[in-house]
């Protein structure tokens, strides 16, 4: 499996970052 399957959620639009799926990565990438 490459590397930019299992970490789409990081690549995804600022957008992405208002959904539930910024609330975890929003709080890895602050941190």
């Amino acid at each position: 499996m490459p590397p930019l399957q299992p970490k789409p959620l990081l690549k995804h639009p600022p957008k992405a970052n208002k959904t539930f799926a910024g609330l975890r990565t929003g709080a890895a990438h602050r941190v």
